[in-house]
């Protein structure tokens, strides 16, 4: 026998669900509309290639009156390597941040210019992970260099 999800409706699925053996645990997850806070307050921010080499660096986070979060922070690397994030962010749901600011960082290594992404961004929380990591992760002046961006709340 099979069934319509479409037919069923919420009371259904979370039934289904207990069924499978699923605790229920991701269900804030699967419900859009869900409330998500981020907690205010000191959290770590990241470029792969400064931790690679030293400690995370530090951010700031403030609600405002308007559900917008402020971020400033930074981390610092190598002599001229260095990240530093400011701007707002808009939970979307609990999985996705969406960003209005600026990103600067420099990594001697694979270039000597900065890398500037100003504007709306997004990032997206992996399953299972405790960051949120920045989607436009091309290195600034390369197609063959990834970079990762990561806010940990």
């Amino acid at each position: 026998m099979f069934l319509s999800l479409k037919n069923i409706g919420v009371a259904g699925i979370l039934v289904l669900l207990s069924c499978s053996g699923n605790s229920g645990e991701n269900i804030k997850d699967i419900n859009k509309n869900a409330p998500y806070e981020l907690r205010d307050g000191m959290h770590n921010v990241s470029l792969q290639w400064i931790s690679n080499k030293h400690p995370l660096g530090q951010s700031a986070i403030t609600k405002d009156s308007t559900n917008w979060y402020h971020i400033t922070g930074a981390q610092q690397g190598d002599s001229t390597d260095f990240l530093l994030i400011k701007g707002r962010i808009k939970v979307i749901d609990a999985r996705h941040l969406l960003f209005i600011g600026e990103i600067r960082y420099r990594v001697g290594a694979l270039s000597p210019l900065e890398c500037n992404k100003s504007g709306q961004q997004n990032f997206v929380k992996p399953k299972n992970k405790n960051y949120w990591r920045l989607q436009d992760m091309t290195h600034c002046g390369t197609t063959d260099t990834v970079d990762y961006v990561d806010i940990f709340l």
